[in-house]
C-alpha cells in the first residue's frame, strides 16, 4: 500500500512539474532611434532651419514623432494617421526666433 502511494505521488509530481515551467517570451526593444544628417546645427535668427534625418523603431513601430525645443518655442508633433510605421524620413523646416 505504501509503495502504491509513493508511486502515485511520484507520477502526479512528474505530470504537474512540466506544467509549472515559464514559457513566456520577453519582448526586448532597443527603442526608437533618430539619426540626423548633421550633428552640428548652424542657425541665424529669423531664418529657416531645416531638420533632416531618419527616425526608426523596427521592433514596435512609430505612431508619432515629437520635436520640442523649449528655448525656441517649438513643439511639433507629426502623427501617422492611425497607422504604425517602421521608418520615417524626417524633413522639418521652422523659423528660428
Amino acid at each position: 500500500m505504501k509503495n502504491r502511494l509513493w508511486l502515485f505521488l511520484l507520477a502526479m509530481f512528474l505530470v504537474i512539474l512540466p506544467g509549472c515551467q515559464k514559457n513566456e517570451t520577453e519582448l526586448t526593444s532597443s527603442g526608437p532611434t533618430l539619426k540626423l544628417s548633421s550633428s552640428i546645427l548652424h542657425w541665424v535668427p529669423n531664418k529657416t532651419l531645416n531638420v533632416q534625418g531618419n527616425a526608426s523603431a523596427t521592433d514596435v513601430g512609430l505612431k508619432s514623432i515629437r520635436i520640442q525645443m523649449n528655448d525656441w518655442y517649438l513643439d511639433k508633433t507629426i502623427t501617422f494617421n492611425d497607422s504604425i510605421v517602421k521608418s520615417y524620413n524626417l524633413n522639418y523646416k521652422f523659423l528660428v526666433p
